[in-house]
């Protein structure tokens, strides 16, 4: 994952914002692992409660840190007003890409080892670089496609039976 990320061996400080890159790496990286520690946690609950009780609950959870932090931002800069687009655009994601997602990885969660499942959220930067480099036309290094080939190989070798 370190060197999909990083896309060499040592941390790359470009000049002027570097370190803040960095701190973001390793953001996306401690995201990952943390996302991987509750996936794995959230098997438990799954044996006692259905997979929609158990995607609320997260969802609800999330509310706790996540409207606080807007109401500062609103706060610091105002509210924007969002125009149709935006508005069908949100929905998409609060609808698609949260609730239908995360009640499908906790169906899925149900029926397979918390371990297996974590391993998956791995392939997120794989996915991630691919996407850039066949939208955005980002460069593919050695140590990306080295490091994609770890990623591969790992979760193969814990999804094996």
């Amino acid at each position: 994952m370190y060197l999909i990320i990083e896309q060499s061996l040592f941390p790359n400080l470009p000049s002027g914002g570097g370190a803040l890159r960095i701190l973001g790496d390793l953001l996306v990286m401690v995201g990952l692992i943390s996302e991987s520690f509750y996936t794995v946690r959230g098997k438990v609950p799954l044996a006692k409660h259905p997979a929609f009780l158990i995607t609320a609950a997260s969802l609800v959870g999330r509310l706790v840190f996540w409207i606080p932090l807007a109401s500062w931002a609103v706060l610091a800069s105002g509210w924007h007003p969002l125009n149709l687009a935006s508005w069908l655009a949100l929905g998409w994601l609060a609808v698609m890409s949260t609730v239908l997602a995360y009640l499908a990885w906790f169906q899925g969660l149900a029926k397979i080892e918390g371990s297996k499942a974590a391993s998956v959220l791995f392939l997120q930067p794989l996915v991630g670089t691919f996407l850039a480099v066949v939208l955005l036309h980002e460069q593919l290094t050695i140590w990306t496609i080295v490091g994609g080939i770890l990623i591969l190989v790992s979760v193969y070798l814990i999804s094996r039976p």
